[in-house]
């Protein structure tokens, strides 16, 4: 089982004030001492965060705060593109700065993008993993109107478009799912597989890609 934590919407490294960003480095030695506790290879993810005096700023914000922590802290922090201001881009081009390991969320892709060409986009993103498995995030958005919120279940044709993507990367990807649904969400979409397209089943939750 692959373990790591995603710190809530208070942990904003890059905050122009202060104390909201001393509680966000004790949340951070909070989940990491929480995660060497169990035993599991300490890894938090995180969103760039504040936008506050334009992404510019705030980016320059997020290094500087990220180059101060201590170094068993940045070796596990990951960052996530998210679903209002920092695009894959952003988000790719700071990680390829910083050499930390970039987690594509794909809902968040396309509620917020640059007209970013993804497929040029994703050999360097896998890159970024160095000797990992990659991991990235996949949901459904819940409807036209609530856009940005995840779905109980899966949209199989948006995800099947999704695993289009990723064929000719040739590489073991971890494939977190976003949904209300939990485990059923899982199962429904390997049936769905299953049935829409012959890829080769490893398991209930594996499976492999071809070229068809």
């Amino acid at each position: 089982m692959r373990v790591d934590t995603h710190p809530d919407q208070f942990c904003v490294l890059n905050s122009t004030k202060k104390e909201v960003v001393q509680n966000s480095i004790a949340i951070l030695h909070f989940h990491y001492q929480l995660l060497q506790c169990m035993n599991v290879t300490p890894h938090m993810i995180l969103h760039i965060g504040s936008n506050s005096f334009g992404k510019k700023q705030s980016i320059a914000r997020f290094k500087h705060q990220f180059q101060k922590l201590p170094q068993y802290l940045q070796q596990s922090i990951y960052l996530e593109n998210d679903d209002k201001t920092f695009t894959v881009t952003d988000t790719l081009e700071l990680c390829e700065e910083l050499q930390i390991p970039f987690v594509l969320d794909y809902h968040h892709y396309q509620c917020n993008h640059d007209q970013e060409d993804l497929k040029s986009l994703l050999p360097r993103i896998i890159k970024t993993w160095k000797q990992q498995t990659s991991k990235m995030h996949f949901s459904s958005p819940k409807n036209k109107k609530e856009f940005r919120n995840h779905s109980d279940y899966l949209d199989v044709f948006s995800f099947i478009e999704f695993l289009d993507l990723l064929k000719p990367l040739a590489t073991d990807i971890d494939i977190m799912l976003e949904c209300k649904a939990k485990d059923e969400a899982l199962f429904r979409i390997m049936r769905q597989i299953k049935f829409y397209i012959d890829y080769p089943i490893i398991n209930v939750s594996t499976f492999q890609l071809e070229e068809h």
